[in-house]
């Protein structure tokens, strides 16, 4: 179980617990790139993978049509898309709290690689 951040849907707000599988797909290691971008004056993080980051992910999509795919920041979940495609090569998903901004920019400087 997880704690909820930053994700908004029925049954589930800031401050509650949602269970999640163990199995963790990809990880921080497989991106490539962060990126912050406002679409209709929102902000959304886009996030690019590795190849073989973006094979895992289409398996585990493809298997899963329909569900949720949580992405977790620091044991957290942060969002919970459903699934709607199988075919990744990027993810880009918006928070709902007021301090997703300051997230979204913390989560991008560390998943974005040093050089």
């Amino acid at each position: 179980y997880v704690e909820v951040t930053h994700f908004a849907a029925p049954g589930y707000a800031p401050g509650t617990v949602a269970a999640v599988l163990k199995k963790v797909i990809v990880d921080g290691r497989a991106v490539t790139g962060a990126f912050l971008e406002t679409r209709d004056d929102k902000l959304f993080l886009r996030l690019t993978f590795t190849p073989e980051a973006q094979e895992a992910l289409g398996g585990a999509c493809f298997g899963n049509m329909g569900k949720q795919l949580a992405i977790l920041y620091n044991d957290k979940l942060l969002c919970a898309p459903t699934i709607d495609d199988w075919e990744i090569e990027d993810l880009s998903f918006r928070g709902m709290d007021s301090d997703w901004p300051e997230v979204a920019r913390d989560l991008a400087d560390h998943l974005n690689p040093k050089g």
